[in-house]
C-alpha cells in the first residue's frame, strides 16, 4: 500500500507518501488513501489545465490562502489563477513530492518547475497544508518561496 510506514512511492516524479501522522500509524488507512487520491487528482489536473476537474476536487466553499500575499481566495478566484499559471508557464510539473497524512487532510512539500513566458526556468519550492472532507479539499494553505516567482514579473 503506497505510503505505509513512510516508504517511497515509485513514480516518475519521486512521490513519497507517509501516513505516519494518521490516527492508525503503520497500517493501511482508508482516510489516508482518500486524502492521497484527492491530492493526486489535483496535482495531475493542474498541469493539464483541467479546470472542471479542479473545481470538483475543491468543496464549493473551500478557501485557498497564500503566504506570499496573505490573501484568501474562493474556489473561482483560485481557478482563475491556476488557469493563468497553466497558460503562461511552459513545461509545468510538480517534482520532489513528499506527502504526509494528517488527521484532517495532508501536508505536501514539492518543487513546482517550468519555464516563465520569457524562457527563464522556474523552480519554486512550496508546501501546501490541506484539510479534506468527503474527498474534497475544504481549505488549502500554500507556503512558497516568492523570490522564485520573480521571473513571472518580468
Amino acid at each position: 500500500v503506497p505510503g505505509v510506514g513512510g516508504e517511497r512511492v515509485g513514480s516518475e516524479h519521486g512521490d513519497r507518501d507517509d501516513e505516519s501522522d494518521c490516527a492508525h500509524p503503520g497500517s493501511p488507512s482508508r482516510l489516508f488513501e482518500a486524502q492521497n487520491a484527492t491530492n493526486r487528482a489535483r496535482q495531475a489536473a493542474i498541469p493539464r489545465g483541467e479546470v472542471e476537474a479542479l473545481r470538483a476536487i475543491y468543496a464549493p466553499d473551500a478557501r485557498i490562502w497564500h503566504d506570499h500575499d496573505q490573501a484568501t481566495q474562493s474556489v473561482e478566484q483560485n481557478l482563475q489563477v491556476l488557469a493563468w499559471v497553466v497558460k503562461n508557464i511552459a513545461e509545468l510539473r510538480y517534482e520532489e513530492i513528499r506527502r504526509h497524512a494528517t488527521p484532517t487532510g495532508f501536508v505536501q512539500q514539492h518543487v513546482l518547475r517550468g519555464r516563465a513566458p520569457n524562457g527563464t526556468p522556474l523552480e519554486v519550492p512550496a508546501c501546501i497544508v490541506c484539510a479534506v472532507a468527503g474527498g474534497r479539499i475544504t481549505r488549502l494553505d500554500e507556503y512558497l518561496d516568492s523570490a522564485q516567482l520573480e521571473a513571472l514579473r518580468g
